[in-house]
């Protein structure tokens, strides 16, 4: 009777990297009926109740083959409930589920003790998790949620370790958020522990877009007196398409970004094409040190 979310899993591990872009692609379905139901059109929480069998099909497109640096893995994994109590996070990948009770409550989900160098890929890999309805309420399942998980904060532990916190609002029914991680992880690595609680803040905001008609460089300080992080909201309501450009000017500290957005969501690069009609926001960190960076929006 389990209601499950098939994920597939796949990537070139190739010590030798080439420039150009397209090196794999990789898509599943379910085989029913004699006919392929292809994953982007599988909804949010696939009900396995009264199948005998389930038959997958899989493949992998890659560019250049090289034998073993070829990773192609499928799971059917089973939703982990996300409460007031931290639960460690033990390898990868995972499906969370989420139920907020009330729309006008704002809520955050804690994610602590990560070690630094996983930080950015685990973060990144939660926030473009596709949010959707489980249809346990009013929303069908599998529709998109819509709204912005936001980073609210980052923050560093004595013994390196990162921490997390995301929020959200406006979100008043039971969903689902993949965590995929597109790299090899062993399944006993610990990647943190991770919780859903109601804000301490129920008024917490970003802060304003950056304005569509700035197009000035603005530089940021972070570490000692200053945060570890950096938000950049932005919105686009109009047709036009620009680029925010963020620059290390520091010469010696890694720099790491997040990008979150109703278009799309991912590490973002230190890149990120704003397309029209959409609005999201860009967080820049660092894991030691201390830096400086600025950053302009250009018209394309």
């Amino acid at each position: 009777n389990a209601k499950v979310v098939i994920m597939q899993n796949a990537f070139h591990d190739s010590p030798v990297k080439e420039s150009h872009g397209g090196r794999y692609s990789d898509e599943f379905g379910l085989l029913e009926n004699g006919h392929v139901t292809y994953s982007s059109e599988i909804r949010g929480l696939y009900d396995l109740t009264g199948k005998d069998t389930l038959n997958l099909y899989t493949f992998l497109r890659t560019s250049k083959y090289s034998g073993s640096a070829e990773v192609f893995r499928t799971f059917l994994l089973i939703p982990e409930d996300l409460s007031g109590t931290p639960f460690s996070i033990i390898g990868y990948p995972h499906v969370y589920k989420l139920n907020p009770e009330n729309t006008s409550t704002a809520y955050e989900i804690r994610i602590t003790d990560v070690p630094s160098d996983l930080f950015q890929d685990l973060i990144s890999n939660i926030l473009q998790g596709h949010p959707r309805y489980t249809g346990a309420g009013v929303k069908e399942n599998g529709e998109p949620v819509g709204e912005n998980i936001w980073v609210k904060e980052i923050s560093q532990n004595p013994d390196g370790s990162m921490n997390a916190v995301l929020f959200f609002k406006n979100i008043g029914e039971e969903f689902i958020l993949n965590s995929y991680w597109r790299n090899y992880a062993d399944q006993n690595t610990s990647f943190g522990k991770i919780c859903m609680v109601e804000s301490d803040n129920q008024i917490w905001n970003a802060g304003s877009p950056i304005s569509l008609n700035d197009f000035e460089t603005h530089t940021v300080y972070l570490g000692n007196e200053n945060p570890l992080f950096c938000i950049i909201p932005y919105s686009n309501p109009g047709s036009e398409e620009y680029t925010l450009t963020v620059s290390n000017t520091s010469g010696y500290s890694h720099l790491y970004t997040l990008t979150r957005s109703n278009m799309g969501a991912g590490s973002g690069g230190l890149v990120r094409d704003i397309r029209a009609g959409e609005s999201g926001y860009l967080v820049v960190y660092i894991s030691s040190g201390t830096a400086e960076f600025t950053y302009m929006l250009t018209k394309n």
